[in-house]
């Protein structure tokens, strides 16, 4: 069982070893970070072969939301799956980050904006960056700028078609890195 976020075609290449080898190869990334894996509400995609794939969903049912699971039928599947759900979670911050900028322009406090924003389509991640925004305090990585920068260079690597919005995180991602702030939570991209 594989938890780790990497291209669907290395997915797809360590699957084939794994089969090739005799092994059964389960892809198997976890959707969240360290508060959700502490309460066992971790969203989990398990990809591969229908007999793996059932018993590893036996095995996440002890640390996974039984909501949150879901199974693909490839390991390549569970890869794609997870770039997604990491696309989702970057250009949603970008909202949130440019949503506070415009409301600068118009005279909104930070505050405000949040406030505004938890009754739209991105409260969720409102919710919970939101503090850390209006704060500027970005020590508390649940998921650092480096490793989410890498995710989205993978995403722009997968697809076949251009990801504007990726490319923008993706950009705002590598200056965060490049000005030593790596380690920080993703959520730095907000100190621009």
């Amino acid at each position: 069982m594989d938890v780790t976020t990497v291209a669907p075609a290395d997915a797809e290449a360590f699957s084939a070893w794994a089969h090739g080898a005799g092994i059964r190869y389960v892809h198997s990334p976890v959707i969240g970070s360290l508060a959700p894996a502490r309460a066992a509400a971790l969203g989990v995609l398990i990809g591969g072969d229908h007999d793996a794939a059932r018993d590893a969903r036996t095995v996440v049912a002890l640390w996974a939301d039984p909501n949150k699971i879901r199974l693909l039928d490839t390991a390549a599947k569970a890869a794609t799956a997870k770039l997604i759900a990491n696309l989702a979670l970057a250009v949603s911050m970008e909202a949130l980050v440019e949503s506070v900028r415009l409301g600068d322009a118009g005279r909104l406090t930070p505050e405000e904006v949040v406030s505004i924003l938890g009754i739209t389509t991105i409260a969720p991640i409102a919710a919970l960056k939101g503090g850390t925004v209006i704060d500027r305090t970005f020590t508390d990585t649940q998921f650092s700028a480096a490793l989410l920068a890498k995710d989205a260079r993978l995403m722009l690597a997968t697809s076949q078609k251009p990801l504007p919005a990726v490319a923008l995180v993706a950009d705002a991602l590598d200056r965060a890195t490049a000005a030593g702030d790596g380690e920080q939570d993703f959520s730095v991209i907000a100190r621009e």
